[in-house]
């Protein structure tokens, strides 16, 4: 036993007592899968890998266990592929947290995680990546990473989360000095997103931070001349990276120059498959990103399904239109609460996966729905023309048809025995039969 002196001093510590070929991580509150190390190191003897790597769920308290896929790819990738991954998103997170993976022990010969530091696998990770010949990659879940409300991550922002932003710095420099440059160009964007959301927490979640504002807008204007000199984008592209953070007067500049519409890019969105989903239904929404959220809003205010439960693995940090977003598991845990899942995610062959996991972990392949996201002009979606007529035809020919209980003389008042036989007769028919409706005659 050793004095608590943090996450990365235990894990140093853990590194200097080692004698095996091979060390992992697992953090206290988190949990794996019973074949975790058994998939990774056969990952590493097969494929001669130094690094092995899963794929992980964001949990709660009240989430299950889910079981391990039957079917998961498992790919050999180089360190630079591996690298290029790690800097960029929506990727990044899993290539480069410390605890999803197994390293041979000599990639730690020259590297420690810094102490007294937040975010110490954003200073560490790539290096070791660096210090790989060839990284083993899987899709399995077989990392469960618990998110309690008080945990690092769960915290409210403050000062000490700009050691990510420190972390950044760094790992810009070595991808210079390495002459990586297209992932330098590449994690220039990455970095410059990611200050300034951190820009906007310290602003709303600090006192007397105009100095701390002041070095990450400092920060940001040089990141942006490295961003206006990627090669292979041009000049629109470049400043469309950097407009929404622009002084005024220069985004003045560039309106004038390029149209108020060029600095935005196509103005489309996404579309919900009405087509393939049961008007009135009961619907889960898998997937809380762009489309996510636009299928959330199309829902709203067509009012064409019920959406009862929304899950996205980046659960924690998503809290779209005051919607309560969940853990994946919760599939699993409501399957009484929907009808159908429909996947709101624009990757077929993420798409195709994730039904995959789906149907593993009992949910009927007929119940899980997935469109390659119809990409439409704003100015055509839901508010205007043919396309909203078509939705409310399609609504009602849901409603007329949608299978119906009815029960008949059901009291308005008298005694109580019958209003008993007619609520326990209703709570039946909505036990039983979710896919039916049920309407009261008095």
């Amino acid at each position: 036993h050793k004095k608590n002196g943090g996450l990365s001093s235990a894990r140093n510590m853990g590194i200097d007592a080692a004698t095996g070929a091979y060390i992992a991580f697992v953090d206290s509150d988190d949990s794996v899968c019973s074949q975790y190390i058994d998939t990774l190191l056969s990952m590493c003897m097969a494929h001669d890998c130094q690094i092995a790597q899963c794929d992980f769920l964001y949990v709660s308290e009240e989430s299950v266990k889910l079981g391990t896929q039957r079917y998961h790819k498992v790919e050999t990738i180089s360190r630079e592929e591996a690298l290029k991954r790690a800097c960029r998103l929506p990727e990044a997170v899993k290539y480069n947290v410390a605890w999803n993976k197994l390293y041979a022990r000599e990639l730690f010969d020259e590297v420690r995680y810094p102490e007294n530091r937040l975010h110490e696998d954003e200073f560490t990770t790539y290096q070791l990546i660096w210090r790989a010949k060839k990284i083993g990659v899987t899709d399995a879940y077989l990392y469960y990473y618990l998110q309690r409300n008080d945990s690092i991550t769960g915290r409210k922002f403050d000062a000490r989360r700009l050691d990510g932003m420190r972390a950044y710095r760094e790992r810009l420099d070595f991808l210079y000095k390495e002459n990586l440059r297209d992932i330098y160009y590449e994690f220039a964007v990455m970095y410059y997103q990611s200050l300034w959301v951190a820009h906007g927490r310290i602003k709303e979640n600090i006192k007397d931070c105009g100095n701390i504002l002041a070095k990450l807008e400092e920060r940001s204007d040089e990141l942006a001349e490295i961003i206006m000199r990627r090669p292979g984008k041009n000049l629109l592209e470049n400043i469309r990276v950097i407009y929404s953070h622009l002084p005024e007067k220069k985004k003045s500049e560039y309106r004038e120059l390029y149209g108020n519409d060029a600095m935005y890019g196509r103005k489309e969105e996404f579309l919900f498959p009405f087509e393939r989903v049961p008007a009135c239904s009961r619907i889960a929404l898998y997937g809380a990103g762009n489309v996510g959220k636009v299928f959330y809003r199309q829902n709203i205010m067509t009012r064409y399904t019920e959406i009862t439960l929304w899950v996205d693995n980046l659960w924690k940090s998503i809290n779209f239109g005051g919607y309560g977003v969940k853990p994946v598991d919760a599939l699993v845990r409501e399957k009484e609460n929907y009808d159908f899942i429909v996947l709101a995610i624009r990757n077929m062959d993420m798409a195709m996966t994730i039904k995959k996991n789906l149907i593993d972990w009992g949910i009927r392949p007929d119940k899980i729905i997935w469109r390659d996201p119809v990409l439409i002009p704003v100015k055509d979606i839901l508010y205007y023309g043919q396309e909203r007529k078509r939705i409310q035809e399609l609504k009602d020919d849901g409603l007329s048809q949608k299978k119906k209980f009815v029960l008949m003389n059901t009291p308005e008042h008298g005694n109580l025995g019958d209003h008993a036989l007619a609520a326990a007769s209703k709570e039946f028919l909505n036990d039983y039969f979710p896919e039916y409706e049920t309407w009261e005659f008095s």
